[in-house]
Parts: C-alpha cells; structure tokens; sequence
C-alpha cells in the first residue's frame, strides 16, 4: 500500500480512537417562561433559555439520607464552568455567578442552582426519567412543571448584564436537555496534519530553466 495511505489512515484511526477515549463537555440547557429584571430592565412573562457547558468528569454525588433508596440513586451535581442567559426580547448574558445544575433521584426533578450555597433558582422539569439520570451522559428534551425561586435581595445571581432576580412562581412550564459536545480539535488536527503530510511528499515538477535575455 502506498506510504502516504498507510500515514494517513493511521492517523484517521488515531483521530477516531481519541475521540471515543475522550470524555465531551457537556451542554445543560434549561428551558422557562417567567417574569423579573436584570439591571435595570423589567421583563415579563417572557421565555428564557440557560445554557450550562460543564466538564461530566466533575459530577459530584450526594446518598440520599432513606436507607430505602437502592444504592447510586442519591442527587448528582455539576458545576459550569461557563454559563449564560437568553431571555426574550431582552438580550444574552453570561452568568458571572457561580451555578451548577442537580437532579434529584428521589424527587426526580432536574434544576438550576448556585453552586456556592447551593440555593435554587429554577427546579423542573418533574419526569420519572431523572429518578435514574446522573447528569453525566445525553438527555433527550423533557418538558414537565418546573418552579422559579425569588431569592434573597442579598443574594442576587450576578451578569454582565447587571444583577438578575426572578419573581417567585410555581406551574411554570419548563424544559431540559443535555447534549454533548464534540471535542473537534484533536481529530480534525491529525486530520489536517495528514492532508499537509500527502502535500508536503507529493512529487514536485521541476523547475523549468529560464532563457536568459539578452
């Protein structure tokens, strides 16, 4: 087989083993309609979407304090490392708070909270399926009840757009999904480095001779 073949499938090959090996970063995305202010603009009844991107190899797990529960049911935790807000008709912010989103195996709910005190700000969707998820792999869309907590005035959750408060509010529909995401840069670097390693041993025409002009 010709050497530049054989380079490159081993490098693909290399590029596919490293993206199986490698564990995705994750993308929390927590779906709600509410009213509150952030700085100084009011809104109302307006949806809003909080994007969490996290590492799945820092969830944190909690053993529920029944003796009843089966063992690995409990509540799982994952900090963000990055977090933002879309609020409708409003803009996008990044949460320069510190938040994480849980689910609670035994209330079976997902939600939104700080990760310092711990505090909820968003809880739901309520579905059977987060009796048994543990946060560190892919979720489909669920859509159940969820709550908005109006917490402390000593306590807001910090922005770039200014401080954020949610009005208290409970039969608030709600949406969740987790959904990895993919870790390109190692695969489509070997990828590229194989193309520039074909060009680079490709045969090169020679250089023509220039007659010399009198």
């Amino acid at each position: 087989m010709n050497a530049r073949i054989c380079i490159f499938l081993s490098l693909i090959s290399l590029a596919i083993a490293s993206t199986v090996a490698s564990a995705y970063p994750i993308r929390l995305e927590h779906f709600g309609e509410g009213s509150g202010q952030i700085g100084d603009t009011i809104f109302n009844n307006k949806a809003f979407k909080v994007t969490g991107i996290a590492d799945t190899q820092n969830v944190t797990f909690t053993g529920m304090s029944d003796p009843a529960q089966p063992p690995g049911i409990g509540l799982f935790s994952l900090n963000h490392l990055v977090t933002t807000i879309d609020i409708q008709d409003v803009g996008q912010f990044r949460i320069t708070s510190g938040t994480r989103t849980f689910c609670n195996n035994e209330l079976s709910v997902i939600g939104w909270s700080r990760s310092a005190s711990l505090a909820d700000i968003f809880n739901g969707p309520h579905d059977p399926v987060f009796s048994g998820w543990r946060i560190g792999s892919e979720l489909e869309e669920t859509v159940g009840i969820g709550v908005l907590y109006n917490y402390p005035e000593d306590q807001p959750v910090t922005t770039t757009g200014g401080d954020l408060k949610f009005v208290g509010q409970s039969d608030v529909t709600a949406r969740f999904r987790a959904v990895y995401i993919p870790e390109p840069s190692t695969p489509h670097l070997l990828a590229l480095s194989a193309v520039a390693l074909i060009r680079r041993r490709r045969p090169q025409p020679p250089a023509t001779s220039q007659r010399k002009q009198t």
